[in-house]
């Protein structure tokens, strides 16, 4: 289990459903929006995993049901990577 997110919750809960971890809008500011991608990710992965696609969606569900989105703009963020062959994808590790 990753560890619990360096972002207070009470951040990133600005852009969810009231009382779930669901996204109820992504945030217009950038700075906004990369802090609630990195409060999901750092709740969600561990640096050491390497996981399959239906995995990941598996593990972003609860955040979104468009995952394909949520995957893409934690990719474009820096926060996943997506292994070259596309068989795959790994937290970035944090610097």
């Amino acid at each position: 289990m990753p560890p619990h997110s360096a972002i207070p919750d009470e951040l990133a809960r600005r852009y969810l459903v009231r009382g779930e971890d669901t996204i109820d809008r992504y945030p217009r500011r950038q700075e906004d929006r990369r802090m609630l991608l990195q409060w999901i990710a750092e709740r969600t992965f561990t640096t050491d995993d390497e996981l399959d696609e239906s995995t990941v969606n598996g593990m972003l569900f609860p955040y979104s049901d468009d995952v394909a989105v949520l995957r893409r703009y934690l990719v474009d963020h820096g926060l996943l990577e997506r292994f070259p062959d596309g068989t795959g994808y790994r937290r970035v590790r944090p610097e």
